[in-house]
């Protein structure tokens, strides 16, 4: 698979048992169904996506059709991009730190895969995926 991004193959990378896949030019991160649900806690991969949506500049890297910008939880105003075809989410550079971000504020719990672990820096690409809840 390539990423939708920068269409650079991307780099799989486990992180607490999950695999994903990884841009190393852009930073991007693409979530198979239910992975991105495992790292926020929240009960669907993206928890608004019965709001308002547009169409996304972004392909998915599975089907090729274009993808569409949900927000990911309001009232907050983060976008991420969802294969129509229900193929996975891709977010873009940072925008996995953003969820973190805004789980924690909603007063949802985040990383459900591991509460305790440590964080983790994915190195050959400077992905960071902290898995602490301190």
């Amino acid at each position: 698979r390539c990423c939708p991004e920068c269409q650079q193959a991307f780099a799989i990378v486990e992180v607490h048992g999950v695999e994903l896949d990884c841009c190393a030019k852009c930073r991007g991160i693409w979530f198979d169904p239910g992975e991105l649900q495992l790292f926020s806690g929240q009960p669907q991969d993206i928890p608004s996506d019965d709001k308002a949506n547009r169409p996304s500049r972004f392909r998915c890297p599975t089907c090729e059709s274009k993808m569409i910008e949900f927000v990911f939880l309001n009232p907050r105003n983060l976008l991420v991009d969802r294969c129509p075809n229900g193929h996975g989410v891709y977010l873009e550079d940072r925008e996995l730190e953003r969820v973190f971000e805004i789980v924690e504020c909603s007063g949802g719990t985040r990383f459900a895969i591991s509460p305790r672990a440590k964080p983790v820096k994915i190195a050959s690409i400077g992905v960071r995926v902290s898995t602490s809840t301190d």
